[in-house]
């Protein structure tokens, strides 16, 4: 079995702990340093590309993860494509309390029942 992955979308400029990500699996990022990721204004270009980049990667639901850092509107639109590609998501947000990330499942697959309590909660 191949080792879990830890995908953001870009590096993020400001410090934050990378060695906490690593815990949960080789950190990998869809935009390089030196590359420049498409217009966050052509909304459908760029998450196209978010796309093919995942499918480039093989990105695996169930044994991979999709960190929650960086800018608000890469990482929402990414999420959005994350979320219409798989039923089932492994997030990792950031814990100011002790420095570190920490997993939550979400459940995107409208027939499960933590979606009914994921519907009813929003």
């Amino acid at each position: 079995m191949s080792q879990a992955r830890v995908f953001l979308i870009e590096t993020v400029r400001r410090d934050f702990n990378l060695e906490s990500l690593k815990e949960f699996g080789i950190v990998t990022y869809l935009y390089n340093s030196d590359e420049r990721r498409g217009s966050l204004f052509r909304t459908e270009e760029f998450c196209q590309e978010v796309k093919a980049r995942l499918l480039r990667e093989q990105f695996d639901s169930e044994g991979d993860y999709f960190c929650l850092t960086g800018g608000l509107v890469p990482t929402s639109l990414a999420l959005s494509v994350l979320s219409r590609m798989f039923p089932t998501l492994n997030l990792l947000l950031y814990n100011t309390g002790d420095d570190s990330y920490v997993c939550r499942v979400v459940n995107y697959d409208t027939e499960s029942e933590a979606a009914e309590g994921f519907a009813e909660a929003v």
